[in-house]
């Protein structure tokens, strides 16, 4: 028997009945039979179609209600996949951009040759910065360089420019943090928000005697009319990294900044910033 041609229909004037005593008709392939009718709900949202001209009864009834399913929220989230209200925020007060207080020069812009995958030189800035150590010679920190170049298979940026990139990252750290107490490469962290969990690495985290500073690495090439909007698309990023930083340790992230090692810039954060919405 087909169900698409099946349907269950109360006669009307039918108020005094019982609900377990009232009698209707099904209708199967066109033909009416008659049955007895019982109401297995009587909630004020129980779902009620029209007619079909083709029954020409008075109302046609079906049994059930409608429920409200909630969204499918995955159980894990990644910090650097998280979405930005900020960037809107900045198209719509592009005179915010003009501030010197969020954007800071650290260097020119590094050359890059030919058109490289820019996902994988990121992640051989990276692994540079992350692995870099100023206290060794020039020459093996060049040798580290040369080898990263040719185990990622990118060649647009060269040994220089890498060391380059290092040093003024290194010298603006000195001078914005000369009281810094600790600092730590690629920390991971690990934050249960609601009912799902999220785990990432911070690229360089520094402790100063305020509180923790976060410094996230965007090997973004861009010209300079976006790079405030970029940096501002990786807020809710930091968001999440202060949040599960402040939970697990009870210190404050007091500022952040994205740093763009190929173009030379610093992208500034402050702690009301870093303070999630959600």
């Amino acid at each position: 028997m087909s169900f698409s041609t099946v349907l269950g229909i109360a006669e009307a004037d039918q108020e005094d009945a019982s609900l377990d005593n009232q009698v209707g008709k099904i209708i199967v392939k066109g033909k009416p039979f008659a049955c007895k009718v019982r109401v297995l709900s009587i909630d004020e949202d129980t779902e009620r179609t029209a007619e079909s001209e083709s029954t020409g009864h008075s109302e046609m009834v079906y049994v059930g209600k409608t429920v409200e399913t909630s969204p499918f929220v995955p159980a894990r989230f990644s910090p650097s996949g998280q979405k930005s209200e900020e960037e809107l925020n900045l198209q719509q007060q592009p005179e915010l951009e003009s501030s010197g207080s969020k954007l800071h020069r650290i260097g020119n812009r590094l050359p890059l040759s030919g058109n490289p995958d820019m996902t994988v030189l990121g992640e051989m800035v990276h692994a540079f910065l992350a692995a870099d150590n100023h206290g060794n010679s020039n020459e093996n920190r060049f040798r580290m360089a040369q080898a990263m170049r040719t185990r990622y298979d990118i060649h647009a940026l060269t040994e220089d420019a890498m060391l380059e990139a290092s040093d003024r990252l290194e010298l603006f750290i000195t001078q914005q943090y000369p009281n810094l107490l600790s600092r730590h490469n690629e920390w991971p962290i690990h934050l249960r928000k609601g009912q799902q969990k999220a785990s990432g690495w911070i690229d360089l985290l520094i402790l100063t005697p305020q509180g923790w500073v976060i410094i996230d690495h965007k090997s973004f090439p861009g010209k300079e009319a976006d790079w405030l909007l970029r940096a501002a698309s990786y807020l809710p990023q930091l968001q999440t990294y202060a949040e599960a930083l402040y939970k697990a340790t009870g210190s404050p992230v007091v500022e952040a900044w994205i740093h763009m090692p190929v173009v030379g810039a610093m992208v500034h954060f402050k702690e009301e910033e870093l303070k999630s919405k959600a």
